[in-house]
């Protein structure tokens, strides 16, 4: 390694990000899909379809029964995984961890990339997760910080390795698969243990406002145009999934969506190339969080007799709202620098 390193940090303190300046050059064998088999096999995290695990007590007084039941997904190491977190994310940010894949199949294109995207996916529903995020701060940084950051340099080095061996339609497909893959992975699962805060959250709604909350960061459209275009697929895709509940209504949404799109997307069409397209994209976002509102304003008797669904649906048009906004000033911008 060079004597001084390339990217200064300085300090691990509170005004800076705990990151690594030394020269990762060397490391140059590790593919995406490494990092879930360490994730599962190194720190125990839930990752596998299916219920949550139920116990999910961290205290000492029961040392000896984890190490009787073996239950590693309650001795979850902290330190550990953040340091793994901060490893990976500096070697995504250098693009040192290869997609693994030569595939000429169009549908099989990053698919490493989004095994690990709908990993962390998983990690954030994780209770023994939140346990330790409540419970951890190093370097100046909660571990869902630093998740966040994980998550944001995964997205944008799969986006760069599709792109330079690829095109960007394929981008596009990817990460339209990828969302999927990860709204499935987090939807149609079960209720919390009685006593817990979401015990009434029979149909498992929850879990999709949870991940279109923390799995990126607030602030994901200020980073990159294709963070901010993921987390408008990730939103969009969520509220299709809990609208769909409202079945009688799956029609007309459809409907109501794809009339406003076409009212208001007409100045969109005096662009071109990637501002346009992502123009478009923020209104579909934003027409999409508009007609969601409308829908749960009109349903909100029914609605409001199952309180989890409401919240969770409020939530995550919330959620798309702000997505679409975001990146709709942001292309807005750039034409009038243009």
């Amino acid at each position: 390694m060079d004597d001084e390193p390339k990217d200064s940090t300085g300090d691990c303190g509170q005004e800076s990000h705990c990151d690594f300046g030394a020269e990762l050059g060397f490391l140059t064998k590790f593919q995406m899909s490494d990092m879930v088999t360490c994730l599962e096999k190194d720190f125990g995290l839930w990752l596998q379809p299916g219920f949550l695990p139920t116990n999910v007590n961290c205290s000492n007084d029961d040392e000896e029964e984890k190490k009787d039941t073996n239950d590693d997904a309650s001795t979850l190491n902290v330190i550990g995984m953040k340091n793994m977190f901060l490893l990976w994310t500096a070697l995504l940010d250098r693009d040192f961890i290869s997609l693994g894949e030569n595939s000429g199949d169009a549908s099989a294109i990053g698919e490493s990339a989004s095994m690990a995207l709908v990993a962390l996916a998983r990690v954030c529903l994780d209770p023994n997760f939140y346990f330790a995020n409540d419970t951890t701060l190093t370097c100046g940084d909660l571990i869902l910080d630093v998740l966040q950051r994980l998550t944001s340099s995964l997205v944008k080095s799969a986006v760069r390795q599709i792109a330079d061996k690829f095109d960007e339609k394929n981008v596009e497909q990817w990460m339209q698969r990828t969302v999927a893959q990860i709204i499935e992975a987090c939807s149609n699962l079960s209720a919390g243990e009685e006593g817990t805060a979401d015990s009434d959250d029979v149909k498992g709604h929850l879990p999709l406002a949870t991940v279109t909350s923390t799995l990126f960061s607030s602030d994901v459209n200020d980073s990159s145009a294709d963070l901010a275009l993921m987390y408008c697929y990730l939103t969009e895709k969520g509220l299709e999934v809990l609208l769909s509940d409202l079945s009688d209504d799956g029609e007309q949404m459809k409907a109501l969506l794809d009339a406003r799109y076409k009212e208001l997307s007409t100045d969109a069409n005096d662009d071109g190339g990637r501002t346009r397209e992502l123009l478009k994209h923020a209104i579909r976002t934003l027409v999409t969080a508009e007609v969601a509102f409308q829908c749960i304003d009109e349903e909100k008797e029914i609605m409001l007799q199952y309180l989890p669904f409401f919240l969770a649906s409020v939530q995550v048009a919330g959620k798309c709202a702000s997505a679409g906004a975001c990146i709709f000033w942001r292309t807005e911008n750039d034409r009038g620098t243009d």
